[in-house]
């Protein structure tokens, strides 16, 4: 069975557990991480061993990366998720 490739949208408090849970599931792979700050994208990039990202838009042109989840402050939820929907990626996220 092939993994489901997953790319982290936000790398705050709450971000940890996400990325906890995904790398503790043997069907999902952590690729890639974004956060506007780069240090905090850095940091899970290092930790994770995933991509580094600044800009989700980014993310979304990559094709290893088949789903996104987000973990970013719920006021942008709605537009990330609307922009990985029309990028053909899979999404998970907690509240609109």
């Amino acid at each position: 069975m092939e993994k489901v490739r997953v790319a982290l949208v936000g790398c705050g408090r709450v971000a940890r557990v996400h990325a906890d849970a995904l790398t503790a599931l043997e069907e999902t792979e952590l690729t890639a991480v974004v956060d506007i700050k780069p240090d905090r994208a850095k940091a899970f990039s290092e930790h994770y061993g995933a991509k580094a990202y600044t800009d989700y838009r980014e993310v979304l042109e990559l094709d290893d990366v088949d789903a996104v989840q987000i973990a970013t402050p719920h006021y942008v939820h709605a537009e990330i998720a609307i922009a990985a929907l029309k990028a053909g990626k899979h999404v998970l996220t907690e509240k609109p």
